[in-house]
C-alpha cells in the first residue's frame, strides 16, 4: 500500500504541468499553415456575440444570454475579448489568429472542471487549464513506457473541447453568423494544435529524466521535487527553441516553417485524416471532430521519448543540473548548440510541426464542409 501510495505522490506532484502552454506562438502556426486558403481571405462583418446566440445549440439549450452561454461552456465570461478589437472588418484568418491565441488567455483557468485536475494542473492559476490543452491515452501495456501516466485513464479533454467549438462554429456558420463561425473555430483549432506538442501528450517524456540518484541520496520529497523541475525544463525549453525558428530568416528556419505548409511528418496521420474530411457537424467517414484530435495526440505522443533524447544529446546535462529552472530563468543559451549536429533534432520539430499543419487544415476543411 505505501509502495502504490508513493507512486500516487509521484504523479500528483512530478508530473503536474508547470506550463499550460503548448506552443507559444499559435497564431504564427494558424497563418502559415492556413493563410493559402482563399476562403479565408473574405472579410467577416463583427457583431456582438447576443445576435448568434439564437443560433446556438450547447447539450440541448439555446443560450439566451452570454453569461449563460460561458456557464453552458464552462468559461470565464471576464477572460473574453466580447468587443471588437479593430476597427477595420477583421478577414476570417484573422479572426482565427487572435481566437487562437485567446485560448491562453484565462478562459480556462481557475475553473473546478474534472477532479482530474489535481493530477493535470491543479485548480487555480495558469496551469489549471492544462487538463483541457492536454490529451493522455489510456494506459495501454503493450505502449507501458509511452502511455504511462498516473492514474491509467484517458485523461485530458482537449478533443472534446476541440469538439464543441467546431459544432458552434458549424452552427453559427450555417446561421450567417462568419464571424462568430470562425471566432469559435479558432477557439477550437486552439485545442487540435496543442496536442500536436509531445509533451502535451504524456506526462513526463522519458525515463531518462527521473532523478533516481536524488531519490538515493535525498529522499521521496526531494526526488519529487526536482522530477517536477527537470520535466519543466525539457516541457518548456523545447517550446521556446521550436518558437525560436518564427523569429529567424536563415535557411534552417526556413525548412522549419515550410513544414507547417509541406507535409513531413506522421504520414500515416496525414492519410487518415485526408480521407475523413465529411460533411457534417461531428461526422465525417467514421471520424468525429473528437475522435481525430485523439488520433493526433497518439501520434504526437510518439515523438516525446525522441524528443528527450536530442535534447538530452544535445543540452547534455545542462536540463538537469540542480541550480537550472528553466522556467523562472531562461538560463539554457540556446545559441551554444549551434555547432553541434542538430540534424535530428530538427528533424523531429519539422514532424510536429509537420502534424500540426496536417491537424489544422483537416480541422478547417471539416468546417468548410460542414
Amino acid at each position: 500500500m505505501k509502495y502504490f501510495l508513493n507512486w500516487n505522490i509521484l504523479f500528483l506532484v512530478a508530473t503536474t504541468p508547470i506550463s499550460a502552454h503548448a506552443w507559444n506562438s499559435h497564431d504564427f502556426i494558424t497563418k502559415e499553415a492556413l493563410s493559402d486558403r482563399a476562403e479565408l481571405r473574405a472579410v467577416v462583418d463583427f457583431g456582438p456575440v447576443e445576435t448568434v446566440l439564437s443560433s446556438l445549440t450547447i447539450r440541448g439549450v439555446v443560450p439566451k444570454t452570454r453569461a449563460e452561454l460561458c456557464r453552458l461552456l464552462n468559461i470565464n465570461e471576464n477572460k473574453i475579448e466580447w468587443s471588437k478589437t479593430s476597427k477595420i472588418a477583421p478577414d476570417a484568418i484573422s479572426v482565427l489568429m487572435e481566437a487562437n491565441m485567446e485560448t491562453d488567455r484565462g478562459m480556462d483557468q481557475d475553473l473546478d472542471i474534472s477532479a482530474d485536475q489535481v493530477y493535470m494542473g491543479g485548480f487555480s492559476g495558469h496551469s489549471s487549464q492544462a487538463i483541457r490543452h492536454m490529451y493522455y491515452e489510456e494506459y495501454d501495456f503493450l505502449k507501458p513506457i509511452l502511455t504511462l501516466h498516473y492514474p491509467f485513464k484517458q485523461m485530458g479533454f482537449a478533443n472534446e473541447r476541440a469538439q464543441t467549438f467546431f459544432d458552434l462554429a458549424v452552427q453559427a456558420k450555417r446561421a450567417g453568423h462568419l464571424y462568430w463561425a470562425y471566432r469559435f473555430l479558432g477557439y477550437g483549432l486552439h485545442y487540435v494544435q496543442d496536442v500536436t506538442q509531445p509533451y502535451h501528450t504524456n506526462q513526463f517524456g522519458s525515463l531518462r529524466l527521473l532523478p533516481w540518484k536524488v531519490l538515493i541520496s535525498k529522499g521521496w520529497l526531494a526526488f519529487v521535487a526536482d522530477t517536477t523541475r527537470i520535466v519543466a525544463n525539457f516541457h518548456i525549453s523545447f517550446e521556446d527553441y521550436v518558437d525560436g525558428f518564427f523569429t529567424r530568416h536563415d535557411n534552417e528556419a526556413e525548412r522549419v516553417v515550410v513544414s507547417l505548409r509541406a507535409p513531413v511528418g506522421d504520414q500515416v496521420l496525414k492519410v487518415k485524416l485526408d480521407q475523413n474530411t465529411g460533411v457534417g457537424v461531428g461526422s465525417g467517414t467514421g471520424l468525429s471532430i473528437s475522435n481525430g484530435v485523439v488520433d493526433i495526440a497518439e501520434a504526437s505522443a510518439e515523438l516525446v521519448r525522441p524528443v528527450v533524447a536530442e535534447q538530452l544529446r544535445l543540452y547534455g546535462d545542462r536540463l538537469l543540473l540542480e541550480n537550472v529552472n528553466y522556467l523562472e530563468e531562461r538560463k539554457i543559451d540556446m545559441l551554444q548548440m549551434q555547432e553541434s549536429d542538430r540534424t535530428g533534432f530538427v528533424g523531429l520539430i519539422q514532424n510536429c510541426l509537420s502534424n500540426a499543419g496536417v491537424a489544422s487544415r483537416w480541422y478547417l476543411e471539416r468546417f468548410l464542409r460542414s
